[in-house]
């Protein structure tokens, strides 16, 4: 179990004396549309001990050491500038927004995936078929690769031997200047309400994170 990190706030300026000016990490929970992303929320809200937080744009957001988790409602491809709006409204500078979320694919394979947003294959004049800019990426969250390697260490350590863990190409959106990443859990509507990959991924969240948790696996895999 780690220990909690101090907490630092978008308040803080760089140059004070205290240190360099550290923001929140922000994460996305897309709630009513997205079964995988109330799943892996659900399971990071039973392992971590929040504190109740603000009303955000109207909808519930928990607290945790410099991390705050966002309950959104409906799919968030076309919702751009979510680190811009949670700072217009707390006054919180957001460090990075990491979206938990649904894949989809037809191979129906169980899996984890991390990627990059943004849609730089596409000419300026074209519409992006899901959400963000043409032409553009959205900076990555800090530290991907550490985390799809963490993501590997603890899919072995939990023996779930039949999930794939991917680190994708970047793609879709939505769009924001702020570094940002997805994680997603898939393949098919019965992996996205397993409670094996739901824990996995709050696991990951929260060590990476170094949130103090609880370990949601017993010794040998199975969920307690």
């Amino acid at each position: 179990m780690k220990q909690k990190r101090t907490e630092r706030t978008g308040n803080e300026r760089d140059g004070d004396a205290s240190g360099p000016a550290s923001g929140i990490t922000l994460i996305v929970i897309s709630a009513g549309e997205d079964e995988a992303s109330e799943n892996i929320g659900g399971w990071l809200r039973a392992i971590v001990d929040w504190e109740e937080g603000p009303e955000v744009g109207g909808v519930p957001s928990w607290r945790c050491a410099d991390v705050r988790l966002w309950w959104r409602w409906g799919r968030q491809l076309g919702e751009d500038c979510l680190d811009d709006r949670w700072e217009e409204e707390t006054g919180e500078k957001v460090e990075q927004t990491i979206h938990l979320t649904r894949h989809t694919s037809k191979n129906c394979v169980p899996m984890v995936t991390i990627h990059a947003f943004g849609n730089p294959q596409l000419l300026w004049d074209e519409d992006p078929p899901e959400g963000g800019t043409a032409g553009l990426a959205v900076p990555p969250a800090s530290g991907m690769a550490q985390w799809y390697r963490a993501l590997v260490r603890l899919a072995r350590e939990a023996e779930m031997q039949e999930w794939e863990t991917h680190l994708e190409a970047t793609h879709r959106g939505p769009w924001q200047e702020g570094p940002a990443m997805a994680i997603e859990l898939g393949s098919n509507e019965e992996h996205w309400r397993s409670d094996e990959g739901g824990a996995l991924i709050a696991l990951l969240v929260a060590e990476e994170l170094g949130l103090e948790h609880r370990n949601p696996f017993g010794e040998r895999g199975a969920l307690r």
